[in-house]
């Protein structure tokens, strides 16, 4: 019958059928309820999604098999979502990444089918291009369990690859390990990473895995290795006049200097990436600053500028979506509101900073934990322990947006005194 030609033709994506005809084949087949036609919620796309029956699934399934068509169209189905991811990679910073995330999140099924058709046929030099590229989508939306699983099933194909490929995605699993604190996995990647790049001469590549060695040892508490691996990023990112990278670089230098305690050549540090990140309105990279500022401020002792800092610092998180700096940005304003407005504060404010933490399960790096803990427990041991232990889960209790309300109006307090 006709409108099982339309199936067949829909279901097989006819390239001798026009445009025009398979929509209006498409739009037969919805007004026979065979095809379910969805609005994405999304007023700014305008984007409509098709489904089809399960019935008219099979049934489409079952004449692609008999025609031996299925698997030429699985194929072009996983090359398909492979160029959306790349066309839609963007910088974790971007004000796009927020739109990419929720277009991307509709498609999370065909992107798992184009994946596992990849691992499937063996083609690994594809599978690694798409979990390559979609790395970042993956960070924004904190899905690091799902990474982990289709990173190392591309990485352990046996399939030889491009060094270029392979690099790429090493530096995605580094950074998705990052953010796991699996810090040996983490440089073992960057350090390979490093590796291939040399051998590509490909410089940009070299400078940021040279970054990210230097990161993760800041994070571990090796701050002088990591300032050596940093000033040489910091000279590559300059030669090559990629100033993102370079006030980036500048602000992570300013952070390994503050755990040293060299104090004022970490704050000629951050304010220079400060007004590399302002000039150049990159918020993502912003907030980080503006918090490493604000953790400045408090050890010298000038709260006034922390405070300051740290409400930038809130807006920014909030404005991006960000909930790793957040959380980061709260902490700070834990112990800075303890030190002023008293240990209550401090408790309930750093409590549920660390329960956003696990939210998106990561927390506060270990290289801070020396400052940040020294500071609580001179909090704590202002009242006994059983007060404390009823602060802090009373804490643990409050949204996000109430930790940011409890913040903020401690710090009105302050002004108005």
């Amino acid at each position: 019958s006709w409108t099982l030609q339309a199936v067949r033709h829909v279901c097989q994506g006819d390239n001798k059928v026009s445009e025009d005809e398979l929509l209006e084949q498409l739009e037969t087949l919805i007004d026979h309820s065979l095809v379910q036609r969805t609005p994405l919620d999304d007023d700014a796309s305008k984007v409509l999604r098709f489904h089809l029956l399960e019935t008219i699934r099979d049934y489409g399934k079952g004449w692609l098999d008999a025609n031996g068509e299925r698997e030429d169209l699985q194929r072009r189905h996983a090359i398909y979502y492979l160029k959306q991811a790349q066309q839609l990679e963007v910088p974790l910073s971007s004000r796009k990444l927020l739109a990419i995330v929720f277009k991307l999140s509709y498609d999370q099924a065909n992107l798992r089918t184009a994946l596992s058709w990849f691992v499937e046929h063996h083609e690994a030099e594809l599978a690694q291009q798409m979990c390559a590229a979609l790395g970042r989508y993956w960070e924004a939306g904190s899905n690091f369990q799902e990474a982990r699983h289709w990173m190392d099933l591309a990485l352990a194909m046996p399939e030889e690859t491009p060094p270029a490929t392979r690099a790429r995605l090493l530096k995605a699993v580094a950074r998705i390990t990052q953010w796991e604190m699996d810090w040996e996995r983490s440089l073992a990647c960057a350090r390979e990473a490093l590796t291939l790049y040399e051998a590509t001469n490909d410089d940009a590549g070299k400078a940021w895995a040279l970054f990210h060695i230097g990161d993760v040892s800041h994070m571990q508490g090796h701050y002088r290795v990591a300032i050596n691996y940093f000033e040489e990023s910091l000279y590559l990112f300059h030669v090559q006049e990629d100033w993102v990278s370079y006030a980036f670089t500048l602000s992570r230098l300013g952070a390994t200097a503050t755990m040293l305690g060299s104090y004022d050549q970490a704050e000629l540090w951050l304010k220079e990436a400060l007004a590399q990140h302002r000039a150049l309105r990159k918020q993502g990279w912003l907030t980080l600053t503006v918090i490493s500022l604000g953790v400045v401020a408090i050890l010298q002792g000038n709260l006034a500028q922390s405070t300051a800092y740290l409400k930038e610092g809130l807006w920014l998180a909030q404005q991006t979506g960000n909930r790793y700096m957040l959380a980061l940005d709260l902490i700070v304003f834990g112990c800075l509101i303890g030190t002023s407005s008293g240990a209550v504060y401090a408790a309930r404010i750093c409590s549920g900073a660390e329960e956003l933490f696990a939210q998106i399960k990561t927390m506060l790096p270990p290289s801070y934990h020396l400052i940040y803990h020294t500071h609580l427990f001179g909090l704590k041991a202002q009242v006994d322990t059983a007060t404390w232990d009823k602060w802090w889960a009373e804490g643990k209790l409050l949204s996000a947006d109430e930790l940011i309300e409890l913040a903020l109006k401690m710090t009105e307090e302050e002004d108005s005194r």
